[in-house]
């Protein structure tokens, strides 16, 4: 599957304002608590980053489903090519536990929640990463190519959204992983499954 998206900021005022809207002109489609781990390979502990990579490899539990995800893809967020291993509930931990054992045993912890909806035959999302900072993304769906971006930059433009460009998303995903999320460890993934789920 291949994700043609946009991303941008939100404070929790614009946040709300977004949420509004969305609740009263688009379809609620669901919420969900989401737990993501990335292990991918060159994860460098001191920077909280990853050195180039075109992979990006993640264990995520959302709600009660739980998966495998590795995107592989240019240096770009807009377009990723992605594939999912959906797991049975309760793998979370031992498939950590397996990456681990081959290797992959750094990397960052994420949590946060997200509301999603459709809209103009795009995908919204609203995530709440702190009681004040929020991110929105827009995916297209059943599209690809320009016309796919041109149709969910023009929503967005609609919508009063800036989309961050390729720099400024890479200088807020370093922000974020120094400021906001954490070192993976094993002992604080049970524990954030305890207090969330």
């Amino acid at each position: 599957m291949t994700e043609i998206e946009i991303r941008g900021l939100l404070n929790k005022k614009e946040a709300k304002k977004l949420k509004d809207f969305l609740d009263k002109k688009a379809r609620f489609e669901k919420s969900f608590k989401r737990l993501s781990v990335e292990i991918s390979p060159g994860f460098d502990p001191l920077s909280r980053s990853w050195s180039e990579n075109r992979l990006n490899l993640r264990i995520k539990k959302s709600n009660q489903e739980e998966k495998i995800s590795l995107k592989v893809g240019e240096e770009s967020f807009s377009k990723l090519e992605e594939h999912e291993v959906i797991l049975s509930p309760g793998q979370f931990v031992p498939t950590l536990q397996i990456f681990s054992n081959l290797g992959f045993d750094q990397g960052m912890i994420y949590f946060w929640e997200s509301w999603v909806y459709e809209y103009l035959g795009v995908e919204i999302k609203i995530s709440r990463y702190t009681e004040e900072e929020f991110m929105w993304e827009i995916e297209a769906r059943g599209e690809l190519g320009g016309k796919a971006l041109e149709k969910i930059n023009n929503i967005a433009q609609k919508l009063k959204l800036r989309p961050l460009n390729f720099e400024e998303f890479l200088v807020e995903v370093k922000r974020q992983n120094l400021e906001i999320f954490e070192l993976f460890s094993l002992k604080r993934v049970e524990e954030l499954l305890v207090q969330h789920y």
